[in-house]
């Protein structure tokens, strides 16, 4: 439900895209710099990968939740 959320993230090391789904930060999209051919604008590239991955995504930020639901709720 909703859009979802991202961080992006360029990394000259990068080949192609990728989605990293931190436990602080949340979803975060990794591509290559701007210079490297067809990554100028990459929103509607993006778009379509989340689109694709959407349960994948959605699934592991619940499990993450749930996680830090159950760490909250330890006695110390």
């Amino acid at each position: 439900g909703g859009p979802l959320g991202y961080l992006l993230r360029r990394s000259p090391r990068s080949r192609g895209l990728r989605i990293t789904v931190h436990p602080e930060r949340g979803v975060v999209v990794s591509i290559p710099p701007s210079g490297r051919r067809g990554w100028a604008q990459p929103e509607s590239r993006i778009e379509a990968f989340l689109a694709s991955r959407e349960a994948w995504i959605r699934r592991h930020l619940a499990e993450q939740a749930h996680r830090r639901r159950a760490l909250a709720a330890r006695p110390p």
